[in-house]
């Protein structure tokens, strides 16, 4: 989803399905997004020089 958001040019809903995602894997599960996810959401904070904090971890 965070891919297609970027293609249609819709950065900003990207950034906000990472940070939906993290909050509800942590509130439910207790884990974070994978390595793969926080390396697209990274990916696209650099190239859209967007600047949003990452979720911390809560373990």
């Amino acid at each position: 989803v965070m891919s297609l958001y970027v293609k249609l040019g819709m950065v900003e809903d990207a950034l906000n399905q990472y940070q939906f995602l993290a909050s509800h894997l942590q509130d439910t599960q207790r884990i974070n997004p994978s390595p793969e996810t926080v390396a697209l959401y990274e990916m696209i904070q650099s190239t859209t020089g967007a600047s949003r904090p990452r979720r911390k971890s809560k373990q």
